[in-house]
């Protein structure tokens, strides 16, 4: 299963016992290390236990299931931090570009999954979108 932003994780620390630390998946690398083929999974911790530095623990993510998702080109985001983006999507009529706040997933290739602030949207800007203003007027080309 593929790992996403937000998915809910459990870190142990053997200097703190059996009692799990309860996070989330807060930042994915967007590439693979070469060496490895592995990912960066960065994970965000909640609660008030006492990390020191140098502490070493061992993540156990569980990948949500079932989050519907559209895959964008990456072209078309913009602005984004961690889970969080700007798209630049078509109005109904294709003359305007609509600024969208948008939650992402995971990057597959030249595309990411934006599981959130799209609904209502047939198509997105790729094209010059860093140029782009809400509400601005475009011309779509083939």
């Amino acid at each position: 299963s593929a790992v996403s932003l937000g998915d809910p994780a459990a870190v142990r620390f053997a200097a703190l016992g059996d009692d799990p630390v309860a996070g989330e998946v807060s930042r994915i690398a967007a590439a693979a290390d070469p060496s490895t083929g592995t990912f960066l999974v960065e994970v965000a911790l909640r609660g008030a236990r006492p990390l020191l530095t140098g502490m070493v623990g061992e993540a156990t993510i569980r990948p949500r299931r079932g989050v519907p998702t559209r895959l964008v080109p990456l072209a078309a985001v913009l602005e984004a931090d961690g889970a969080a983006g700007t798209v630049y999507a078509l109005s109904a009529d294709g003359r305007r570009a609509e600024r969208r706040l948008v939650r992402l997933g995971d990057i597959d290739g030249g595309h990411v999954a934006v599981v959130a602030g799209l609904d209502g949207v047939t198509r997105v800007v790729t094209g010059g979108a860093p140029y782009l203003a809400d509400a601005a007027a475009v011309r779509v080309t083939p």
